[in-house]
């Protein structure tokens, strides 16, 4: 995500499911940004979320309790059941960044369960930060959401979607 070249420009790059948020340091924040204004035709669109940050979530957390969220259940054509939960176990408010799992609960047809786990830092952004970082690359803020359903950005919305305009 920070060092590429296509080779062609388009009119929109999407980056979503949150891919920027494991960029972790603002070099490579930059050096992404970088890339995908260099992809982008005059004019054209970066479209990309981040979550909102919630401080009372953060407290919480800071606090000593870890969120902790599952997915229901879901049947595979293959027998399997699998659900999905994730959790912060590490918290360094200095960087912004969480230590985070993310458990898949599997259990096989014939009954045995496992547990498969992806461990991974996850930077957390502000608003005025983004815009600053999309700002230094050559972007201005087109529109920001608090949804994927175009809904206004208030303090209860849990992610900023971004419509980013190459400059």
């Amino acid at each position: 995500m920070t060092d590429f070249d296509l080779g062609e420009q388009f009119r929109l790059i999407t980056m979503l499911i949150r891919p920027f948020c494991h960029l972790i340091t603002v070099e490579e924040q930059l050096a992404c940004l970088k890339c995908v204004h260099c992809h982008l035709e005059v004019e054209g669109h970066l479209v990309f979320e981040v979550p909102q940050v919630s401080l009372a979530k953060l407290a919480r957390v800071v606090g000593g309790s870890h969120e902790n969220s599952t997915t229901p259940e879901v049947e595979l054509s293959n027998g399997r059941r699998v659900s999905r939960s994730h959790r912060i176990v590490g918290v360094h408010r200095a960087e912004q960044v969480y230590d985070m799992e993310i458990i898949h609960h599997v259990i096989h047809s014939n009954g045995r369960a496992e547990e498969q786990v992806w461990e991974f830092p996850f930077r957390l952004h502000f608003r005025y930060e983004v815009e600053h970082l999309l700002a230094r690359c050559g972007f201005r803020v087109a529109e920001l959401y608090g949804d994927f359903d175009r809904s206004p950005l208030t303090d209860d919305s849990l992610q900023m979607v971004y419509v980013a305009q190459k400059a």
